[in-house]
């Protein structure tokens, strides 16, 4: 399976306040918890984590945990299957006991060929950001509102793909740093820049930089400019009279026959065919 393939089913979606301890259980389905406040100590597969505030703990079915409460703690928690080949089973599924557990109960037995770590146990502190789209996805879930559990599914599998690119990224330091870069070209670059200048702005070196923004975008750092540059000169072409030399220069192209060349290995046609296929001044 890869991660185009998620289309996950919720079965179970709700916020409270945990006060008791917890044996050692299974689970049938996977499991997504988010502590909003606390602390524990959680305990899977025989390995021992000290977990925050803030923190997104993500594991499959199968796999034997236990919570450790440090007095009251509040977690949003999330009962799923990654595909839809079960929903028919739509209730909650009850945890099972160590003692009574057997393997073949497992619902999905998923091996992910491009996010190997989802196949097994994710951890991720520092994910306050995504406690609003949690906060969503319950919501949608548990209020009955049109299409309620769908629009929670549908979220669900956009915050699956963003643990899945944090996994695969590395640490939040990288995402501050990507989104600083980023920020940087989104806001210069209609000037002339080097490698070299944006590296400076993070205090890398550009052939760091330009790995982090590979790994991030699936593009260089050159290109990734390139790519800004061209849509904000599409952009131009629909909304302005401008002549495609002005839009060529304000885009941040050091010539028309560059900007001509780099716009039509990113949309395919070259500027005047855009602007005469979308109805724009010619």
């Amino acid at each position: 399976m890869i991660i185009a393939d998620i289309n996950p089913f919720i079965r179970y979606a709700d916020s409270y306040q945990f006060t008791p301890a917890q044996p050692f259980s299974y689970a049938r389905d996977c499991r997504l918890f988010y502590l909003q406040s606390g602390s524990i100590t959680f305990h899977i597969d025989g390995q021992s984590h000290a977990i925050g505030d803030g923190t997104l703990l993500l594991w499959r079915g199968g796999q034997c945990y236990r919570f450790e409460l440090n007095g009251a703690v509040r977690m949003t928690i999330l009962n799923f299957d990654y595909t839809r080949a079960h929903a028919h089973l739509a209730d909650s599924l009850r945890i099972i006991g160590a003692d009574s557990f057997d393997p073949a109960q497992v619902l999905e037995a998923l091996a992910f060929e491009d996010c190997p770590a989802l196949s097994g146990f994710v951890c991720l502190p520092g994910m306050q950001g995504a406690e609003e789209e949690l906060a969503a996805i319950v919501r949608d879930f548990n209020e009955g509102r049109l299409l309620g559990r769908e629009a929670a599914c549908a979220r669900l599998k956009l915050l699956l793909t963003d643990i899945a690119r944090r996994v695969l990224t590395g640490t939040e330091k990288s995402d501050t740093t990507v989104e600083r870069v980023l920020a940087f070209l989104r806001e210069n670059y209609a000037r002339p820049l080097t490698n070299h200048e944006i590296a400076q702005i993070v205090n890398y070196h550009e052939f760091y930089v330009n790995k982090l923004i590979v790994r991030h975008t699936g593009m260089t750092l050159h290109r990734y400019l390139t790519h800004i540059r061209v849509g904000h000169a599409a952009r131009l072409l629909m909304t302005t009279d401008d002549p495609v030399s002005k839009i060529a220069e304000d885009c941040g192209f050091t010539s028309p026959a560059y900007f001509a060349d780099a716009f039509r290995r990113t949309m395919g046609v070259t500027p005047g065919e855009y602007r005469k296929q979308r109805g724009g001044a010619i």
